[in-house]
């Protein structure tokens, strides 16, 4: 099936944003790494951030969508009062994801999907190094349709990227495992479905691993 023609949910395109570890403490390289987890940002940018994340541990859809609810409002409101807050706009980013995915919205919206880009978009531009907001601007443009700006050989450069400025940010090993399964190049795939499950585990993340090992069960098969 041509790309164009599939249906494409928000909930693999946020993931990357609302499954972070810290990595604070990990030595600068060529720039200065910046993650969801981190200390960056505002006291509101960084609470946006933690509803979002909340949200996605939240079983009842209906506590779920009043914390997204609180979480983009909060964003928001950190955007406008720190505009040249990337971790705001991440923020933006990941409530209004999961919100509309949960809503049964998927991206044949240019509205959201002018929106989301431009709120990922804006992370990038105020701070480069932003390994989860690369990361989920590499889920993005791989599952967007080309018709809406998708471009899958530049969101599997992100992806790249991100893993090579962050090898242990299982995240963005799992983003890119997806993005090659999607271009057909199972062995690679494989490879960095298995990276994530000893980084998943090391780090106890439970939603990772499983999405891991689902992985690494269909591509073994």
């Amino acid at each position: 099936m041509m790309r164009e023609e599939r249906t494409v949910h928000l909930r693999p395109l946020v993931a990357a944003c609302a499954l972070s570890v810290a990595f604070a403490a990990l030595p600068a390289r060529a720039e200065k790494l910046v993650f969801a987890r981190d200390a960056s940002g505002t006291a509101m940018a960084r609470q946006a951030v933690t509803l979002c994340l909340d949200a996605a541990k939240t079983e009842d859809d209906a506590q779920r969508a009043d914390t997204l609810q609180r979480g983009l409002e909060q964003a928001e409101q950190a955007v406008a009062e720190s505009p040249n807050d990337a971790k705001a706009h991440f923020a933006v980013f990941c409530n209004l994801g999961r919100k509309l995915e949960d809503d049964g919205a998927s991206l044949a919206g240019v509205a959201n999907v002018s929106r989301l880009k431009s709120e990922i978009d804006r992370a990038l531009a105020l701070e480069p190094g932003f390994v989860d907001a690369m990361t989920a601007k590499g889920a993005f443009l791989v599952k967007l349709p080309s018709l809406l700006g998708g471009d899958a050989d530049e969101g599997e450069r992100l992806l790249r990227r991100a893993v090579a400025l962050a090898p242990q940010h299982a995240a963005a090993r799992l983003e890119l495992a997806k993005a090659l399964e999607e271009k057909g190049d199972t062995h690679a795939a494989l490879e960095e479905a298995r990276a994530v499950l000893t980084l998943a585990d090391a780090r106890s993340s439970a939603v990772e691993a499983r999405e891991a090992r689902e992985l690494t069960a269909k591509l073994g098969s």
